[in-house]
């Protein structure tokens, strides 16, 4: 029999995954509008954005541009950068 402790306990590493995981979704999405915005490329549902990125030959962005957009568009959201370090890269550069 579990205590009421340990299962409040679950429950707050539950709800905080859940928002880990909300967290890097959003940093995905800004991956993706930051891409729009440069290549003006056409959003669609599916795409493999990292892909158009790593691929592209005519769009001109920094280092530092490239690394922001190909950390944010990792497909494995746990390699993703906190959405803190995504401010903090963009704010350096």
């Amino acid at each position: 029999m579990f205590s009421l402790a340990s299962d409040d306990k679950e429950k707050r590493m539950r709800e905080f995954y859940r928002e880990a995981q909300v967290m890097q979704a959003d940093v995905y999405a800004i991956g993706v509008v930051i891409w729009l915005l440069v290549s003006s490329d056409v959003p669609e549902k599916g795409k493999n954005y990292l892909h158009s990125v790593l691929n592209s030959t005519d769009v001109f962005l920094s280092f530092d541009h490239w690394m922001i957009l190909k950390r944010s568009l990792e497909p494995n959201p746990a390699k993703r950068p906190a959405i803190s370090e995504v401010v903090q890269m963009m704010q350096v550069v």
